[in-house]
């Protein structure tokens, strides 16, 4: 296991091993640094793509040891996350290889030490502001779905009747195209926000899981992705959460997803409005 002041050599070693819920380890990957220029000096990674920087800490107090997705600034990544090693591999596309400084080119693709300094302990106060921002989203959206699931057992995506919406009907295939891969992963679909590695999503029992931001999507909340409702983000199911972050009761969301799914094509012209939806319209048409 991890410990603090070990030797450089042993430490990437058991990266290569461990990183789960039980070390203090935590890993800070900035993708942009204009987002997140500064940080506290520890042993430091350069990414494939030469501009970005992986910076390894032990969260002694448990306070950094989170999962922080942002949208694309990096993350913390510190709780059965994956990390990379240096000395991978992952080979770069020409656009990355473009946009690399051109004395960074020659090491496309690959993971290297930036400095050999000790790995630092870190608390949460001590992450960049892009990531300590986030995670007070991510928290605000937990409180929200817990309040507006607390006591509710029923969902219109659940009634029957003549006058149902087919938007109810609709599963991750019929809105994204991308059919059950099991583990296998493929790219996100463009539409979303793209895959530079090929490899940031997979369908598996009816979710798409975008492995970018670790959120899983059903019909719903990728459609509200494409309706301009809520982001990649924000809009799925949390891996280890219990909500997703789009309410599926929401008038205002419901309204703008059925929407886009009938100017789209995705559901018939004459499909009746669902009835949160229509409350949100009429009210919305009534305040004009």
């Amino acid at each position: 296991m991890f410990e603090i002041g070990m030797k450089l050599d042993d430490f990437l070693i058991q990266l290569v091993k461990y990183c789960t819920g039980k070390d203090p380890f935590c890993i800070v990957d900035r993708d942009d640094l204009t987002q997140a220029p500064e940080i506290k000096p520890t042993l430091q990674i350069t990414s494939r793509k030469r501009i970005g920087r992986h910076d390894y800490y032990f969260a002694v107090d448990g306070t950094a040891k989170k999962n922080i997705p942002t949208k694309n600034a990096g993350e913390v990544r510190a709780v059965w996350y994956y990390v990379v090693a240096p000395g991978s591999y992952v080979p770069c596309s020409e656009e990355e290889i473009r946009r690399m400084p051109e004395e960074e080119r020659l090491f496309a693709g690959k993971y290297t030490v930036n400095n050999e300094l000790a790995v630092s302990e870190i608390t949460f106060d001590e992450l960049p502001e892009v990531y300590r921002a986030r995670y007070a989203e991510i928290r605000h959206d937990e409180i929200q779905a817990v309040i507006r699931n607390a006591g509710k057992k029923s969902n219109e995506a659940n009634k029957g009747g003549k006058y149902r919406s087919a938007l109810w009907d609709l599963d991750i295939t019929d809105v994204s195209g991308v059919r059950e891969t099991g583990n296998r992963k493929v790219p996100m679909p463009n539409i979303i926000h793209g895959s530079e590695t090929g490899h940031n999503c997979n369908v598996n029992t009816g979710l798409m899981h975008c492995w970018r931001h670790y959120v899983a999507h059903n019909a719903f909340s990728y459609l509200a992705v494409l309706a301009g409702v809520s982001s990649c983000e924000r809009s799925g199911l949390p891996h280890g959460g219990r909500y997703f972050g789009v309410d599926s009761r929401d008038g205002y969301t419901v309204f703008e997803v059925w929407k886009y799914a009938k100017n789209s094509g995705l559901i018939p012209e004459n499909d009746p409005i669902p009835s949160a939806a229509l409350s949100h319209y009429a009210i919305q048409k009534g305040s004009m």
